[in-house]
């Protein structure tokens, strides 16, 4: 599935509406070096973690074309994923040959699901128009994140607000009539930043079991997810935040020969 994706920044109107919201101008903020804070949950350069990571930023995301977070992870060395039927259908992910419900999946620091209980996380739910980037270790981390990080753990992280007040849209479509919609204003002022953000994507799909006689339809799917986001930096190394992630799934698969099923995810985090 080819897709494109076309990002309008509204900060690069005409002046002539850069007067009516002059606090739309963008600053470019310093570049920091790259951390990562999953091995040990303390903020490390990455250079120096000893665990096997892997750490997918935002551009990387928006480069790779996917339409889900589990097509973005089975390019990751060590993990697998298995997927009943099309996009938006149930998906497993197996982090070096360990069951699925062996891998911590946390969502901004909140774990999503009861992993020893349910089989693994709804990963056809999380909605990967509101990550910022994904930091994944592979292998034991027990000792850290309790019995059920046997095989590694994945943190996931929203997008936060940064700079001048920044209202954006980005819109892609491609195959199978696949359409997207992402929109969101974020900034900072101070000690403050904040983000707000929507988005919506469907796809009329395909038929997953193009077999004579067996329910010849389309099964397509529809996702809508609303994020926000309010921080406060204390200091140097402290930070109040509260977020909340919303999202919606809902997906067609077929099973048996002429019957269509419908499967609805609801996902929602506060932290």
């Amino acid at each position: 599935m080819k897709a494109r994706l076309i990002h309008v920044r509204l900060a690069a109107l005409p002046l002539a509406v850069a007067a009516v919201f002059p606090s739309f101008a963008q600053t470019n903020p310093p570049q920091l070096k790259e951390t990562f804070v999953t091995a040990t949950r303390t903020a490390q350069p990455i250079g120096d973690v000893v665990a096997d990571v892997t750490l997918i930023n935002r551009e990387v995301i928006e480069r790779s074309g996917a339409a889900g977070i589990a097509d973005v992870l089975a390019r990751v060395p060590g993990i697998e994923i298995a997927r009943n039927g099309g996009i938006g259908n149930q998906t497993s992910i197996f982090t070096r040959g360990g069951e699925s419900r062996h891998t911590v999946v946390l969502i901004d620091g909140v774990r999503v699901d009861s992993q020893s209980t349910s089989g693994g996380a709804n990963w056809q739910a999380i909605p990967l128009a509101q990550i910022d980037r994904i930091e994944i270790v592979r292998g034991p981390t027990s000792a850290v994140y309790g019995s059920d990080a046997a095989a590694g753990v994945i943190q996931i992280f929203t997008k936060k607000g940064q700079g001048a007040f920044t209202p954006a849209i980005t819109l892609g479509y491609g195959s199978y009539n696949t359409q997207k919609i992402d929109v969101s204003a974020s900034g900072s002022t101070g000690a403050v930043d904040y983000l707000f953000g929507i988005a919506q994507s469907s796809s009329d799909g395909f038929n997953v079991r193009p077999i004579a006689g067996q329910n010849p339809d389309m099964d397509g799917y529809k996702s809508f997810n609303v994020n926000f986001k309010l921080g406060f930096q204390i200091n140097a190394g402290h930070r109040l935040e509260t977020n909340m992630l919303n999202n919606k799934n809902d997906a067609q698969y077929d099973s048996g020969l002429t019957r269509d099923f419908r499967r609805i995810n609801t996902l929602q985090t506060v932290g």
